[in-house]
């Protein structure tokens, strides 16, 4: 067998050495985002970080396909509300806890944030035909011993609801809510 050119061994191992040394600089790479993660601001760049509070005393918002609003007559008094919430015959403890075992019913939903003081959650939704989640505000309001309503504000934060879905969902979560 005639000896190998040098030219070609030595290209092939340039190459060799040049796949070593990527494969090297992704793993360091990938190792630094993860550790460094919060540092690096990632939370951020892929829309898990901080959401921003919602106070349904002072939102303002009209009606469009990206969000939907559904609120108790004068509890949001800023806002254009997309359909008003029912009064329901369960106290706001009760309510309070449907609502967190429906979420924890579906895989599709994870809390993201709770003041339990002011009975108000933020809810991320996974949707399968997304690649970001749509954010849903939930306050629950004490009207009395046996009786408590909800705002839900249902909302796409990146892309177009062109079907409709924050609709549905609030929709679906008021049924659940009154037990249907």
């Amino acid at each position: 067998m005639p000896p190998v050119p040098t030219s070609k061994k030595s290209t092939l191992d340039k190459l060799i050495y040049a796949v070593i040394g990527m494969s090297i600089f992704v793993i360091v790479s990938g190792l630094v985002i993860v550790n460094f993660w919060d540092e690096l601001g990632m939370d951020e760049v892929f829309g898990t970080g901080t959401l921003p509070p919602i106070d349904f005393d002072t939102l303002a918002v009209v009606q469009n396909q990206n969000h939907y609003l559904a609120c108790p007559t004068g509890f949001c008094p800023e806002a254009t509300a997309d359909e008003t919430s029912p009064v329901f015959l369960a106290s706001a403890t009760s309510l309070r806890d449907r609502l967190i075992d429906l979420s924890d019913a579906d895989n599709r939903i994870e809390l993201k944030e709770m003041d339990l003081r002011n009975l108000q959650f933020d809810f991320l939704v996974y949707l399968p035909q997304r690649p970001f989640p749509d954010v849903v505000t939930i306050r629950v309001y004490d009207l009395g011993p046996n009786e408590s309503t909800v705002a839900i504000y249902s909302r796409t934060l990146k892309g177009v609801d062109e079907t409709g879905s924050n609709r549905s969902r609030v929709k679906h979560w008021l049924r659940l809510l009154e037990g249907r």
